[in-house]
Parts: C-alpha cells; sequence; structure tokens
C-alpha cells in the first residue's frame, strides 16, 4: 500500500469512528510526513458549523504544506451524492495540487461500510 493509501484508509476509519459515536461528523483532517507517518489533525466537534471547521482545516493545510517533512495534507467531510451518504475527502499535496475522493458509504449496525471510490 502506497502512503495516499495509507492516508485514505486513515481517513475511512476516523470517519468510522465519528459515526459509530455521533451517526455524523463535522470536517476533519490529518496530514502524512515523508517517512509515512500519518498524524491527526482535528476531530469531530460540536462547537462552529462545519464551514467553519473546514476554513480553519483549510488554513492548517496551507501551514502544513509549507514544512518540507510533511508530504500531503487532506480533509474529509460528510456529505450527500444522487441519496447517498458520503466521504469526501481532498488531499492536498501542494496548494496547487489538490485531488477529491468520494466514499459512499452506509451504516448497518455498528459497522461503516465503505463503497467503490465515485
Amino acid at each position: 500500500m502506497n502512503d495516499m493509501e495509507n492516508l485514505i484508509g486513515f481517513m475511512q476509519q476516523k470517519a468510522e469512528l465519528f459515526l459509530n459515536k455521533n451517526a455524523e461528523f463535522a470536517p476533519f483532517g490529518a496530514y502524512i510526513d515523508r517517512a509515512g507517518e500519518i498524524t491527526s489533525i482535528a476531530g469531530y466537534s460540536e462547537k462552529g458549523s462545519s464551514l467553519e471547521i473546514y476554513e480553519t482545516l483549510l488554513r492548517g493545510v496551507e501551514q502544513d504544506l509549507q514544512d518540507e517533512n510533511i508530504r500531503a495534507s487532506a480533509i474529509g467531510m460528510d456529505g450527500r451524492i444522487d441519496g447517498m451518504d458520503v466521504l469526501v475527502i481532498e488531499i492536498f499535496l501542494s496548494k496547487e495540487e489538490k485531488y477529491q475522493a468520494i466514499y459512499p458509504y452506509i451504516i448497518e449496525g455498528y459497522q461503516v461500510k465503505f463503497k467503490e471510490r465515485i
């Protein structure tokens, strides 16, 4: 598994934890360094709107990417597309390079199942 797959897997695990605990989640983030270590940036918060949390995380991404040791930074958000619940992951490799991965999910009991990326 490469570093980006590890980062996506980490983001899915964090989303699953939040969904199991709260049945929803606010935007959250993480970054991966050159050694492949992943660090969580933020988590679920009942304070502030999702937009305010996202904007705070986005400012953090800009700071993260100034650190030569940080390979990529990511923000995960809860969303809905075509009636499906989705995890939207924005991955930033630089200020100019941003990728988006969208994973539909379903919750069955205490298990979150992610489907193929759309």
